[in-house]
């Protein structure tokens, strides 16, 4: 898989690889792959919560972990290359 970045969003993965948080670009996009996942599932979980309110405590909607391995694995097959190339 390629993936396009904005210029932009080459400068904001440097920067995040440069600063010593991150190891490389993959790590910097499986970061983001994993928040999104957290993000989808707490919305999910909060509209699901909104639509059945009576729900008992023992079945309310708890947000799942992010398949890490799943992540790293996706990740690690990804190449970028400039927005404008």
């Amino acid at each position: 898989m390629n993936v396009s970045l904005t210029p932009e969003l080459e400068d904001l993965v440097r920067d995040k690889v440069k600063s010593g948080r991150y190891g490389s670009a993959t790590e910097v996009v499986g970061e983001a792959l994993r928040l999104m996942i957290q993000r989808d599932d707490s919305r999910n979980c909060t509209k699901s919560k909104f639509a059945r309110r009576s729900r008992p405590a023992s079945r309310r909607c708890a947000p799942a972990k992010a398949p890490t391995a799943r992540i790293s694995s996706i990740a690690s097959t990804l190449s970028w290359t400039p927005f404008n190339a």
